[in-house]
């Protein structure tokens, strides 16, 4: 094995590759489901746009999606490996049987159009954790308005709105704006709080290049729709902040806020939470549950072991990476494969 790693090394385009197959499946979170799998132990799925047949990836999205196919064929595989319970049931289970729950993160609309009915179809319980002030909005996050004024630059280097950006970014007047250098830009930005992230957005000059769109989150119709079918709901803030970046009064509005919002809209207490980008802190969990909070969420990328924080669960998120452009490749497991994104 050494010696074929050697060969590998030396040949540029086979180690770029080699790597790239590395970072996807060390990151796309199939190696945990199947120690998952062949341990027995309970998985805590998530989810975040998941597209409609034909419609590929966006690489100006920093958001992870995956195609409504590959999505069908990992709900039915785990629905046949797993007794997939909703995520209070599976917090509360005592048996010896591999368990899972699906969850979702922000509450897009194509969890209402496409994902629904695949999982209504196969009686698969699921739980979205929704940002409050996005229900039936047409905005997006910050990191998709941004995605859509790098594209612009990428397509029109030498136009104003490639300068205007490149001056916000600091960096020289030749340098391209990639998807590349735009995930880069989201994961700096993500460190920062909210309240800066605004300003270096009007700096971009992204509010120029914001046309009309449709509606992209949940409606409230929707959301009380799915409630009925028997999906559940969770807080995922008001604004979709990351919280430890945020002062102890912003992050305790958000959650407050949040889950008024739900428990008004749905008409039962809302206890579940799920940390925007994953990230949580002594802190917030104390602040989280002191507002009533006894389930929290993060991207943590392991199994569910009985010793877990309630507050600080982990959950494997299967839609696949990027490595410097589209992954597709087909991930092959002992007995089992999965087919490409």
């Amino acid at each position: 094995m050494s010696a074929l790693r050697e060969k590998i090394a030396a040949i540029p385009l086979a180690r770029k590759a080699y790597q790239g197959l590395i970072y996807c499946g060390l990151h796309s979170g199939l190696p945990e489901l199947w120690r998952a799998v062949t341990g027995r132990r309970h998985v805590i799925l998530t989810f975040h746009h998941v597209r409609p047949a034909g419609q590929s990836a966006d690489l100006f999205d920093s958001c992870p999606s995956m195609s409504v196919d590959y999505f069908r064929k990992v709900i039915e595989d785990v629905s046949e490996r797993f007794t997939v319970l909703s995520l209070h049931k599976l917090c509360g289970y005592a048996g010896k049987d591999p368990c899972a729950a699906i969850t979702f993160d922000d509450g897009w609309r194509d969890n209402y159009d496409v994902a629904f009915p695949v999982l209504r179809e196969l009686g698969i319980p699921a739980t979205i954790f929704v940002t409050t002030n996005k229900i039936g909005s047409s905005r997006p996050f910050w990191q998709q308005i941004l995605g859509k004024v790098f594209r612009h630059a990428s397509e029109n280097p030498d136009g104003q709105p490639s300068r205007t950006l490149g001056a916000a970014l600091q960096v020289k007047s030749n340098t391209p704006l990639t998807a590349s250098h735009y995930r880069q830009t989201v994961l700096r930005w993500k460190k920062l709080a909210s309240g800066r992230i605004d300003g270096l957005l009007r700096e971009a000059g992204c509010a120029a290049l914001l046309p009309e769109q449709p509606r992209c989150f949940l409606s409230a119709d929707e959301i009380r729709e799915m409630a009925q079918a028997g999906f559940t709901f969770g807080s995922h803030t008001v604004t979709h902040p990351i919280l430890p970046c945020e002062s102890h009064s912003t992050a305790e509005q958000e959650l407050a806020e949040s889950k008024a919002s739900l428990e008004n809209l749905l008409g039962y207490t809302i206890d579940m939470l799920a940390y925007p980008d994953g990230q949580d802190s002594p802190e917030i969990r104390a602040c989280a549950r002191s507002l009533g909070y006894r389930i929290g969420c993060t991207t943590r990328g392991r199994w569910l072991s009985s010793k877990d924080d309630r507050m600080r669960l982990p959950r494997l998120d299967l839609s696949c990476d990027f490595c410097d452009g589209r992954c597709e490749f087909p991930a092959e497991l002992p007995r089992h494969r999965w087919p490409s994104v």
